[in-house]
């Protein structure tokens, strides 16, 4: 199941596994914007994240860091929004793909009350959302419609012509040719191009 993930992906989520202490870290520097901090429990969520981890359940872990940060910070801030995407990318990873691609739809509401439409991880969360909907969902549509709006945030960007937007057309070509949208015989026309 992993192995199917694109490499784009797994190296993403290589480069934030250790994301826990960094928010952990950020959280216990920063001032929380809702409520008074007593009444968070912080102290509980910190002693249920290191027993989860201790137990090897990052994914358990990284929901209790999820759950306080809404109650701290709000579900629309920047730490939630980034918390949301990551916990819906071990969700993924763990091969949960409905409830990732739930959660992943939360991350990317969020993002876009926090950051606007375009900003924040909204091209990483639309490009994740429509690998999760390849996973379980049949059709093109859903996942179409994530690999269309992520396109367009490079365009946005100014990146309509760079290495990064290539790549991530060739990324969705192959999830779409691999799921059950396009079939055929993809590699050879793209050997026969390159030449």
């Amino acid at each position: 199941m992993i192995d199917t993930v694109p490499s784009r992906f797994i190296s993403r989520n290589i480069v934030i596994a250790s994301i826990g202490f960094f928010f952990l870290l950020a959280l216990s520097t920063s001032q929380p914007s809702q409520g008074d901090s007593s009444e968070i429990p912080e102290a509980e969520m910190l002693s249920n994240y290191h027993a989860a981890m201790e137990r090897g359940e990052k994914t358990e872990a990284i929901r209790h860091i999820l759950e306080y940060t809404e109650k701290a910070y709000g579900e629309n801030s920047p730490e939630t929004v980034k918390v949301t995407h990551h916990y819906g990318s071990l969700l993924y990873q763990d091969g949960e793909y409905r409830e990732a691609t739930a959660i992943l739809e939360k991350a990317l509401e969020r993002s876009v009350a926090a950051y606007g439409e375009s900003g924040g991880e909204a091209f990483e969360i639309h490009m994740n959302i429509g690998y999760a909907y390849s996973q379980w969902r049949e059709g093109l549509m859903e996942r179409s419609k994530h690999f269309k709006r992520a396109l367009e945030i490079l365009r946005e960007r100014g990146e309509g012509e760079s290495v990064a937007y290539v790549g991530t057309l060739v990324s969705i070509a192959i999830n779409l040719m691999d799921g059950d949208g396009l079939k055929g015989d993809y590699t050879s026309h793209l050997s026969d191009t390159l030449q």
